[in-house]
């Protein structure tokens, strides 16, 4: 019961950082990208990361980015 407890609270500090650096990188970053990097560009980016994850972590990749 603790360690469950324990592991929750180090969850909920870690969506708490989370959720800041997101906002940094949203308000910080996004602009400098929409300004010197084309959409294909950046479509490139993805696909050749998309390309390099391993199928059989698709799905954990997928659920941690929900």
């Amino acid at each position: 019961m603790r360690d469950r407890d324990a592991l929750g609270e180090a969850l909920d500090a870690l969506a708490v950082l989370l959720h800041g650096h997101l906002q940094l990188e949203e308000r910080l970053i996004l602009p400098v990208i929409e300004r010197h990097i084309f959409a294909s560009e950046w479509q490139k980016m993805v696909e050749d990361g998309a390309a390099k994850i391993p199928a059989e972590v698709v799905p954990l990749v997928f659920g941690m980015l929900m």
